[in-house]
């Protein structure tokens, strides 16, 4: 871990990974993340999109590499919400939700 921060600190200041679920003593900038069968979709994104402002980016370090699946996939939601039809965007515009995190995974 102290070689994955000290190469993400090049790219800027590093912030607390996550506001709720406390990184490793040593490394409060890090955030596990591994594949878990009960909590399908948790992931990196699903994470850092509760920050305000959101970090500037991510870097990742794969520790187990499985031999197919596993890909990584970036959405840029900003550029979604745009292509899509005024109609829409105005139905989505008065939705609202609400996000819980579980103090563990």
């Amino acid at each position: 871990m102290a070689g994955q921060t000290r190469f993400a600190e090049r790219f800027g200041p590093l912030t607390i990974g996550h506001p709720t679920l406390p990184g490793p003593d040593d490394f409060p900038q890090v955030v596990g993340v591994r594949r878990a069968e009960r909590c399908p979709g948790r992931s990196l994104a699903h994470r850092r999109h509760l920050r305000r402002p959101p970090p500037t980016f991510s870097v990742l370090r794969s520790v187990v590499i499985p031999r197919y699946g596993g890909d990584t996939v970036w959405a840029n939601t900003v550029a979604a919400y745009e292509d899509l039809p005024e109609s829409l965007k105005h139905f989505v515009d008065g939705l609202r939700a609400i996000h819980t995190i579980p103090t563990t995974m």
